[in-house]
Parts: structure tokens; C-alpha cells; sequence
């Protein structure tokens, strides 16, 4: 079993700004990064 990732690295935020410029929500990147949407918006509200 993978340990969780603590940290989102670049590959993850590359994701998270495809999906969004994509008009993705935040539940649909969540999914593809098997992430909670929460988490998804917390990075996107803090590196706004």
C-alpha cells in the first residue's frame, strides 16, 4: 500500500490548471488525481 501524499507536486497543479481552464469542476480534477475536491479548491483559493 502507497503511502498518502502529504504534498501536491507540479504534476498535480498542471492537472488542476488543465481542468480548469478545461471548465472542469472542482470535483471532476479531484477525481483524476484521486484527491478530495476540498483539496483541490484549497490549492486553487491559496495560489490564486
Amino acid at each position: 500500500m502507497e503511502a498518502k501524499r502529504k504534498q501536491m507536486d507540479v504534476t498535480d497543479r498542471i492537472v488542476i490548471e488543465m481542468g480548469l481552464y478545461a471548465n472542469r469542476s472542482f470535483k471532476q480534477i479531484a477525481k483524476t488525481l484521486d484527491r478530495h475536491p476540498k483539496t483541490i479548491q484549497r490549492e486553487v483559493l491559496n495560489t490564486a
